[in-house]
């Protein structure tokens, strides 16, 4: 089978600003088990490069909520909640500000806690397997 694929394989000639040209620096820099980490990794690597994105990135992780970044990496959000003036005014204000415990306690939170959280009611299901027959 290998043999069959590298006969038709081909070389790539990527662009130099392709995503696919940077993806080494890309995974060697969000490989960081934490914020601060990924956030580090971003730094050394500009004052090695001169890249659009490295400093996009950066600024990215710096006006973003920190307790959100947090979450982000914990939970996978893809929420970033800023205020409409987009001048937010988070509180805590730094990454480092931002201990473990504070996380753990926005993870244990139970949804049930919540006053005006209320479950998804679903309908019960009909047990009638004839809807979903094959027509093979």
């Amino acid at each position: 089978m290998s043999l069959i694929i590298n006969e038709f394989a081909q070389e790539v000639n990527l662009k130099p600003d392709s995503a696919y040209s940077r993806l080494d620096k890309v995974n060697q820099c969000f490989c960081g088990k934490t914020c601060e980490e990924i956030l580090s990794s971003l730094e050394r690597l500009a004052l090695q490069v001169q890249e659009k994105w490295v400093q996009e990135a950066i600024t990215s992780m710096k006006s973003a909520n920190p307790l959100g970044l947090k979450l982000f990496l914990k939970i996978g959000s893809r929420a970033m909640l800023i205020d409409k003036d987009k001048k937010p005014q988070w509180v805590p204000s730094k990454l480092e500000d931002v201990s473990d415990e504070m996380v753990a306690k926005c993870l244990a939170r139970s949804f049930t806690d919540d006053d005006d959280w209320l479950p998804l009611q679903l309908p019960s299901r009909s047990n009638r397997t004839d809807v979903f027959a094959s027509k093979l």
